[in-house]
């Protein structure tokens, strides 16, 4: 019977050694009744197993991130276990085992200052929340996230603490970033309402025609002037169409003309005189009137 100290031929099959807590185990057959080649082919396979435990500590030797490597350690170490081939495994597993307390203890301290990091983290985060920045601090709270990810894992002890203690500011922060918008949103949109009910009482004093009391006009324009601030571009176009109402409004009771002279040639009442023009009355640009370029606003009531 072909056999060495790890190995043996029993029957028609090849058999490797026990070791330590594992028994014996059948790794393979005799090919063509020839003992002595099928022995040999699992003991040079041996060699395999060995090249793999050799590259593995040589990554290990030249990685900065060695504990990514215990996983790969652990599973080739369940490996040898399982091997089929004959040769002295025993080594191979201290050597294995050396590196997994090595890699271990190496976890374990990077986890620690990952805590530390990461508590950092969270003194940042309340810091943010606490300055309710609901424009520029998203960007902050992305960026702290981020940085968050890139820390990698704590102990295990705390680590369902601090992800929960972390995630709850985010939470916080972005569910009044949620309401904040919805608020300003709602504002907006009561701004916007402000001016479109300015436009129409404008429209009415047009209706009413020869009815309509300078007073009247320069109260509205007064109360536009007045108005709160909106997106320069929405307020541009709603100016716009209050202008041309109450100038066409003006030149009716200034100049006593009927409604039926202003008509789309006459370019909404905006002539070198009269209610806009360049040198008085309600739109001039000398100071006086509801909106001058010399008077406490600069423009229509300015914008965001």
């Amino acid at each position: 019977m072909v056999s060495n100290e790890f190995g043996y031929v029993k029957g028609d099959k090849v058999y490797r050694k026990g070791f330590l807590d594992y028994p014996d185990r059948e790794i393979g057959e005799v090919k063509d009744n020839d003992e002595e080649t099928s022995f040999q082919y699992f003991v040079n396979r041996f060699s395999l197993i060995e090249k793999k435990v050799e590259d593995l500590e040589n990554a290990i030797a030249e990685a900065e991130n060695k504990g990514s490597y215990l996983m790969k350690l652990l599973h080739l170490k369940e490996m040898l276990s399982e091997f089929d081939a004959i040769g002295e495994y025993i080594p191979l597993l201290e050597r294995l085992k050396k590196h997994e307390g090595t890699l271990s203890e190496l976890i374990q301290t990077n986890r620690e200052r990952n805590l530390e990091i990461k508590k950092g983290l969270i003194t940042e985060a309340e810091i943010l929340n606490e300055k309710s920045d609901f424009d520029d601090g998203v960007d902050d709270f992305k960026e702290l996230k981020q940085r968050w990810i890139r820390t990698g894992a704590v102990v295990k002890e705390q680590e369902e603490e601090i992800e929960s203690k972390f995630q709850s500011i985010l939470d916080d922060y972005f569910t009044r970033r949620k309401e904040y918008k919805e608020e300003k949103k709602a504002l907006v949109a009561k701004q916007i309402e402000f001016y479109k009910e300015l436009i129409m009482e404008a429209k009415d004093l047009l209706n009413r025609r020869e009815d309509v009391e300078l007073p009247e006009l320069q109260e509205l324009q007064n109360k536009w002037k007045d108005g709160p601030q909106i997106n320069p571009r929405r307020y541009a176009m709603m100016v716009s169409k209050f202008k041309k109402v109450t100038g066409r409004v003006y030149k009716m009771r200034i100049k006593g003309e009927s409604m039926s002279s202003y008509s789309d040639r006459d370019r909404g009442g905006y002539g070198d005189r009269g209610g806009y023009n360049r040198g008085g009355g309600g739109y001039n640009r000398g100071g006086g009137g509801g909106y001058n370029r010399g008077g406490d606003r600069d423009g229509y009531g300015g914008g965001y």
